[in-house]
């Protein structure tokens, strides 16, 4: 039978120390010495469990993991808004690339055919040899062809895909290829017989 941990499993023999919003911290019954804390009311196993050398150490400890905890809760409010507010600025006909492989390089380059205030709607495109020379026998460097639209593994037959823009401009198409604007240049591509 598989044992469920819960909170109270972890703070018997404790009693609380210092709470401020959802970051609480902990000292042992017995010795001063040792505090735990926890990052949010949700959270069932501590974030740390320690021993200090004094109670000077212990409350640096406290008051720096508290400050630290603000910090990160500022920092995904703002990062939220900052999604909530992201607004792209593709057009139709721009071009995005994936470099992507494990022993070979894959590249795929995607043309923008429609879009909203959040998202892209994405054709796969043709691409074409523009250097034979790559670093091997086995390689050569690429370039897209706009408005070649081909029936890929990205997108079937006639088919599109729409896909929402992060932050950072970019979008992933599925686990393993996260697409980013196209910065003009030629692409190298791997093979292997």
């Amino acid at each position: 039978m598989r044992t469920i941990f819960t909170r109270e499993c972890f703070i018997g023999g404790y009693k609380l120390l210092k709470k401020e919003n959802d970051v609480e911290v902990y000292i042992k019954l017995d010795n001063e010495l040792v505090i735990m804390g926890f990052r949010s009311k949700k959270q069932v196993k501590p974030a740390f469990n320690y021993r200090y050398r004094s109670i000077s150490e212990r409350d640096e400890k406290v008051n720096n993991f508290i400050a630290n905890m603000q910090t990160r809760e500022a920092e995904k409010k703002a990062k939220r808004a900052a999604r909530k507010t992201f607004k792209h600025d593709f057009k139709i006909g721009d071009i995005f690339c994936s470099s992507w492989g494990y022993d070979q390089t894959n590249v795929d380059f995607m043309q923008v055919v429609a879009i909203t205030n959040k998202t892209v709607t994405i054709k796969e495109i043709a691409e074409k040899s523009v250097n034979k020379e790559g670093y091997s026998c086995m390689s050569d460097f690429r370039m897209p062809v706009k408005d070649s639209f081909v029936d890929g593994c990205i997108t079937p037959k006639d088919k599109t895909i729409t896909r929402v823009i992060n932050e950072y401009g970019s979008f992933s198409a599925d686990s393993v290829r996260y697409f980013s604007k196209w910065d003009g240049k030629e692409k190298y591509n791997s093979w292997y017989a």
